[in-house]
C-alpha cells in the first residue's frame, strides 16, 4: 500500500482504520463470531442426530466435512462486512475533517486500492470482495463529508 498511495491518501487509510477502532468493530465482530460459534454447533448437533437416526446428511455437516468448522463458522459473519466498512468509511471521512484534511484523498485511495489489486493477489481480492462496491462508499464518504453528489 506504501508503493501504490501517496502521504495523504494513506493518511485517510489510517483514518478509515482509526474509524473501526473507534466504532469498537473489533468487539463487534467477536461477539458475532461468538453467537455464529453457539448457532453452527446447535445446527451441527440437530444435523448429526438426524444422520445418526436416518443416515441423511444435511448441508451444515456436508459443509463441515468437505471444508471444515471454520469455513462455516467465519463465512456466516462474511454479510457484516460491507455495514462495518461503510461505517468506517464516514467515520474516516470524519476524523479526517476534522484533522483539516480532504475527503477526496479516502476517496482516490480506495479508487487506487480497487483498481490496482492484482488477480494473482488472490488474498487481498477475495479481501476486497468481502468490502462494499467502491460506488457504494464513494456515496457514503461524500455524504459525511456533506458533498451534494
Amino acid at each position: 500500500m506504501a508503493r501504490l498511495l501517496n502521504d495523504n491518501e494513506l493518511r485517510a487509510i489510517i483514518a478509515h482504520e482509526m474509524a473501526h477502532g473507534d466504532k469498537v468493530h473489533g468487539i463487534k465482530n467477536l461477539t458475532k463470531i461468538l453467537k455464529s460459534l453457539g448457532l453452527h454447533a446447535s445446527e451441527l448437533m440437530a444435523e448429526e442426530a438426524v444422520w445418526f437416526l436416518t443416515g441423511e446428511v444435511g448441508p451444515t455437516l456436508k459443509k463441515v466435512t468437505a471444508e471444515g468448522n471454520l469455513t462455516a463458522i467465519i463465512e456466516g459473519n462474511a454479510n457484516q462486512t460491507p455495514e462495518l466498512e461503510i461505517e468506517a468509511d464516514r467515520g474516516g471521512t470524519e476524523i479526517l475533517l476534522k484533522g483539516g484534511f480532504n475527503s477526496g484523498h479516502l476517496i482516490s485511495a480506495l479508487m487506487k486500492l480497487h483498481g490496482e489489486v492484482p488477480s494473482s493477489a488472490s488474498e487481498e481480492k477475495d479481501a476486497l470482495s468481502k468490502h462494499p462496491e467502491l460506488s457504494v462508499r464513494v456515496s457514503a464518504i461524500k455524504e459525511a463529508a456533506g458533498i451534494s453528489e
